[in-house]
C-alpha cells in the first residue's frame, strides 16, 4: 500500500480547502480509509449504473490508495475485476482490500447496505439522484450526465465526511435530484425532454486539462451523439496531471492531452478532431473562419478573453475556482460575454511580481534577477535554489534537481506542480480535487448537449454555480449583470468595431435564436 505517485498534486488541491492543512496529517488520514464502492445488478447491467461505476473509480483511485470494489449479489464478478483493473491502471500502487470495514461506503444501485457514512448514487437520464437513508437506483437511458454528477457528488459527500473537522459545511447532501438539463432542484427537477441525440454539427472544445477531461469522458458516453469536436490543447500530460485528469491513465504521462480525447471518443458516433496547437494557431490553420460554437475549458482570465475576442457564435464556457465551479453562456452584444465575466476591476500584480511572490522574494533587489531570468529564459543555479527554499522553509534538496532549469519550469513544475506544499495552512498554489475539476467537465458537457438541443437560454440564466463542499442549494442559476459601457476597464463587447465583426461572421442572432439575455437581469 502507497500513495499515488502524484500525491503531492492532490496534497496541492486539499491545502486549499482544509483548514488547518498539514501534509503530513492529510496523508496519514488517507492512509488509513477504506472506501468502499459497492454496486448491483441494476447498476452493473444499465448504461447509466456502469457509467457512475467507471468515474466513481477515476475519481476515488486519485485520492485513496486503499479502496474496496464489492458486489452486492451473484454474476458481479466481471464487472468486478473491470473496475479493480482500472483502479490499478490509474495508481498501480493501489490496495484494493476486501478483508476490513470500510470507513465509508458509495453504494450505486437499488440494494441496500450498512455502514457508517453512506451515500447512495444514481440517475434518471438528466437527472442526478443522491442520498444517504436508501438507495436511489440508476435509469436505463443512454445519458451519462446525471450519473456522472452522481459520481461527483458522491465523492464529494465522501471526502467531506472524512474531513468533516477542516471543513466549514461538511454535512451530507440528504437527499439531492438535480436536473443537468435546466439546474432545477429537488421536487421542481426537470426530466424533460428525455435522450435528445442532437447532431452538434462542428465545436471546438477549448481546453483539454482537467474540465476538459471531464466534458470529454461525458460527450463519448452520451449515446447516439453526433457532430464533429475539434479538440484544440497544446500541452502533454505529465505527472502533476494524473491527480485530477481523470481520463488519464499512469501510463499516459507524456502523452498529448488531445490523444486522450482521441481515444476515449473511439467507438462513438461523434468524431473527434485533436489539435495539439495553441488556440490563436488553430484559427491560423482554419483560416479564421466563423466558430458557431465555443466550449471552453480553460485555466486563465487572459485565455478566456482570448477566445471571446475570436468572436464565437455562442460560448459555453466551465471553471473552478475557490470553493465553487460551474457553467456561464454567453453570446456576444446580448448579455454579459464571457470577458465581462473575466475583466479585471483591480490593478494586476506583473508577471514578475507573481513568480517573485510565489518563490518567496518579494523585495525589490530580487525583482530585476527575477524579471531577467523569466525574460531570457537562463538557468537558475544552487545559490538561486537554496536562497528560495530559505524563504520558504523547505529542506533544498527538494529543489535542488531544479538546478540549471529555466525559471519558469522551476516555478510550473517545483510551484504551480504542487512539489512546495510544506508548510501548515500555506499553500503556494490552489489546485481542485479531481471530484470538483471533473463535475464541472460534466456540466460543461450537458450545456453542449442541451444547447445543442435548442434548450431556450432563458431557462437557464447566464450562470450556474455548484459548491461541492457543501450541500447542494436550492438554486443554482444567477444572473450576471454586463460590464457598464462606462466602466473603467471598458470591455470589447461595447466596441463597435468588435459588434460589427461579430455580425459579419454570424449574422444577427446567428442562429437564428432568441438571446437576448439582457432582459433577464
Amino acid at each position: 500500500m502507497a500513495l499515488a505517485r502524484f500525491f503531492p498534486r492532490v496534497a496541492n488541491g486539499a491545502a486549499a480547502v482544509l483548514a488547518g492543512f498539514d501534509a503530513e496529517d492529510f496523508a496519514r488520514t488517507l492512509m488509513a480509509q477504506r472506501v468502499e464502492l459497492a454496486f448491483d445488478r441494476n447498476a452493473a447491467g444499465t448504461t447509466e449504473g456502469r457509467a457512475s461505476l467507471d468515474l466513481c473509480v477515476r475519481l476515488l483511485a486519485r485520492l485513496y490508495p486503499v479502496i474496496q470494489i464489492t458486489g452486492l449479489g451473484a454474476g458481479l464478478t466481471r464487472r468486478r475485476a473491470k473496475l479493480v483493473d482500472l483502479a490499478r491502471r490509474i495508481n498501480p500502487a493501489i490496495q484494493i482490500d476486501i478483508d476490513r470495514a470500510p470507513t465509508a461506503r458509495i453504494v450505486v444501485g437499488e440494494t441496500a447496505a450498512p455502514g457508517e457514512h453512506v451515500v447512495y448514487g444514481g440517475s434518471d437520464g438528466w437527472i442526478c439522484r443522491l442520498c444517504t437513508t436508501g438507495p436511489v437506483g440508476c435509469g436505463t437511458s443512454e445519458n451519462p450526465l446525471g450519473a456522472g454528477a452522481a459520481a461527483c457528488l458522491a465523492n464529494a459527500n465522501v471526502f467531506r465526511a472524512i474531513f468533516r473537522d477542516q471543513l466549514p459545511a461538511a454535512e451530507p447532501d440528504k437527499e439531492v435530484a438535480w436536473s443537468l438539463w435546466d439546474h432545477t432542484v429537488g421536487k421542481a427537477a426537470t426530466s424533460q425532454p428525455g435522450q435528445v441525440r442532437p447532431d452538434l454539427g462542428r465545436l471546438a472544445l477549448v481546453g483539454a486539462g482537467a474540465i476538459g477531461n471531464g466534458t470529454l469522458w461525458a460527450l463519448a458516453r452520451y449515446g447516439g451523439l453526433k457532430g464533429v469536436l475539434d479538440v484544440i490543447d497544446p500541452e502533454p500530460v505529465d505527472v502533476s496531471n494524473l491527480q485530477r485528469y481523470v481520463l488519464a491513465l499512469d501510463a499516459d504521462e507524456t502523452a498529448a492531452k488531445v490523444d486522450l480525447a482521441s481515444r476515449e471518443a473511439a467507438g462513438s458516433d461523434l468524431v473527434v478532431e485533436p489539435h495539439g496547437i495553441a488556440f490563436d494557431q488553430y484559427l491560423a490553420q482554419q483560416g479564421h473562419t466563423a466558430l458557431a460554437c465555443a466550449a471552453v475549458a480553460l485555466d486563465t482570465a487572459q485565455e478566456r478573453i482570448r477566445v471571446q475576442g475570436a468572436l464565437p457564435g455562442r460560448i459555453l464556457n466551465s471553471w473552478t475556482q475557490g470553493g465553487d465551479l460551474g457553467v456561464s453562456r454567453h453570446h456576444f452584444g446580448d448579455g454579459p460575454c464571457l470577458a465581462c465575466l473575466y475583466m479585471s476591476r483591480e490593478p494586476r500584480a506583473s508577471d514578475d511580481e507573481r513568480v517573485a511572490e510565489a518563490i518567496g522574494l518579494p523585495e525589490p533587489e530580487h525583482r530585476m534577477q527575477i524579471r531577467h531570468l523569466l525574460t531570457t529564459g537562463a538557468p537558475v543555479g544552487e545559490e538561486f535554489i537554496r536562497l528560495v527554499a530559505e524563504r520558504l522553509n523547505v529542506a533544498a534538496d527538494r529543489l535542488l534537481p531544479f538546478s540549471g532549469e529555466a525559471l519558469r519550469t522551476f516555478y510550473a513544475d517545483a510551484i504551480c506542480g504542487g512539489l512546495i506544499i510544506g508548510r501548515k495552512g500555506d499553500p503556494q498554489k490552489q489546485v481542485p480535487l479531481a471530484f470538483q475539476s471533473t463535475l464541472a467537465g460534466v456540466m460543461l458537457a450537458a450545456e453542449i448537449v442541451a444547447d445543442a438541443a435548442g434548450r431556450p437560454w432563458a431557462d437557464v440564466r447566464n450562470k450556474t454555480v455548484v459548491d461541492v463542499l457543501r450541500p447542494l442549494g436550492s438554486w443554482l442559476n444567477l444572473p450576471v449583470a454586463r460590464v457598464a459601457p462606462d466602466a473603467p476597464a471598458r470591455c470589447l463587447c461595447h466596441d463597435a468595431d468588435f459588434l460589427a465583426a461579430h455580425g459579419a461572421k454570424h449574422g444577427k442572432g446567428c442562429d437564428g435564436r432568441s438571446l437576448d439575455m439582457e432582459t433577464q437581469i
